[in-house]
């Protein structure tokens, strides 16, 4: 949709590299966090999102986030709990300080794609960046409650 390009400011390559690399960074060898379960989440969101019981209830900026968080939710998930992560001293709940490991390992990883996509192919100011208040809400989203 040409409209929701020119509104985000988001160039078609970019959104293409951007989902191709998050893809890849899903581990293909755990049965349920996986690619797979990602598009699966992200078209049911996209349904839910647009019933007309919700129209008007959400921005485009809401939507947009939304469907990112989606896509993003579980990159490179271990196929454990976070509290497995925590009580084995895994790097991944060091680096989080044990507070939602496996809810903010993703985003970091999301943000780096969108870096490198963006570097492809950059978004004139008021995009979808790293500093912009799209970013936060996807940041918001996609880390959801504290656990």
């Amino acid at each position: 949709n040409a409209t929701f390009f020119n509104k985000f400011r988001i160039h078609p390559s970019t959104l293409v590299n951007y989902f191709l690399h998050v893809e890849q960074h899903y581990k293909q060898d755990n049965p349920y966090h996986n690619a797979v379960h990602a598009a699966d989440v992200t078209q049911s969101t996209h349904v839910l999102l647009n019933a007309q019981a919700l129209d008007n209830v959400f921005s485009d900026l809401e939507i947009l986030a939304s469907i990112f968080a989606c896509a993003i939710h579980d990159v490179n998930h271990p196929g454990v709990t976070n509290q497995f992560l925590i009580n084995t001293e895994n790097e991944l709940a060091i680096m989080y300080n044990d507070a939602s490991v496996l809810e903010n390992s993703p985003l970091r990883r999301s943000l780096q794609a969108a870096a490198g996509a963006a570097q492809q192919h950059p978004a004139p100011a008021g995009g979808l960046d790293s500093g912009s208040s799209s970013a936060r809400l996807v940041i918001d989203i996609g880390a959801g409650p504290p656990t």
